[in-house]
């Protein structure tokens, strides 16, 4: 892999600036100022979760095997992960010690956690006319490589993030998975754990790293291939876009990944799913 590149860093930009000159063409940026005057910014830690919310329901993601603490979850790992409700103070006792297992993933907070609405503000930055619930992020975990069909705003309150983003024209290089698996928008390489001879394209990758802190808000355009590493303990926020802009490539993939199928199938080929 190419060496990393860095992201612009911009305080308290003018709105109509952001929306021409980074969610228009799909740049990713981080905006700083933007989570200056939240209330979670001094109040929200797991021991302030464990006092103030501890007897509150929370969904997480769950899985039997331990996550790594030094590869991704892959797809099937992650196709066997399910769904469970802890009680706030029992879901921070677990993943403070021991192996992870569990980690809170985009929970919205108007439907499930209404009573933290209060402590931030929806920035101005996030798409026009949203009705979108803010979501909570909350664990330690090495998310997989992938990317959203929407644009997103990704801001750490508590802990910190590094985010390896490639642009989607790297995506030749990133090996996705196949449109009709279970996990079609994720990458079947892990970038701490690379297997060059499965994947000797990915060398040619062309990353851009981003380590983000409390306050930071990271910009991360529909489209755009992250995986986020979060070693310790972190609370984040993000507010998706509703409205998915038109990703042609994507439509380029699936057409190109069906006439594939096709020419294989009459040359009797075997079909593969990842």
């Amino acid at each position: 892999m190419h060496e990393p590149m860095t992201l612009p860093r911009l305080h308290l930009p003018d709105v109509a600036e952001f929306r021409r000159h980074f969610e228009g063409p799909r740049r990713p940026v981080v905006l700083t100022g933007v989570m200056a005057s939240w209330r979670a910014l001094e109040w929200w830690s797991p021991e302030y979760f464990a006092r103030h919310l501890g007897h509150l329901e929370v969904k997480a993601m769950t899985t039997d095997e331990p996550a790594s603490e030094d590869a991704p979850l892959g797809p099937e790992q992650l196709k066997r992960t399910q769904v469970r409700r802890f009680r706030m103070r029992d879901f921070l006792q677990e993943v403070s010690t021991g192996p992870v297992r569990s980690y809170v993933s985009g929970v919205p907070l108007t439907s499930d956690l209404a009573v933290l609405l209060n402590d931030i503000e929806l920035p101005e930055y996030r798409e026009e006319g949203s009705s979108a619930s803010p979501r909570l992020w909350l664990g330690r975990l090495v998310g997989p490589l992938h990317y959203d069909h929407s644009n997103n705003l990704h801001g750490i309150v508590y802990g910190a993030k590094r985010f390896t983003l490639f642009s989607p024209k790297q995506s030749r290089f990133l090996y996705p998975c196949s449109m009709l698996s279970f996990t079609p928008t994720m990458s079947r390489l892990s970038l701490r754990q690379a297997d060059d001879e499965r994947f000797p394209r990915w060398r040619r990758a062309e990353a851009t790293v981003v380590d983000l802190t409390p306050g930071e808000l990271l910009f991360i355009p529909a489209g755009w291939w992250h995986q986020d590493t979060t070693p310790t303990l972190t609370i984040s926020i993000d507010f998706p876009w509703v409205k998915s802009p038109k990703l042609e490539w994507l439509v380029l993939r699936l057409f190109l990944w069906r006439q594939l199928v096709r020419f294989r199938g009459r040359l009797g080929a075997p079909r593969q799913r990842s």
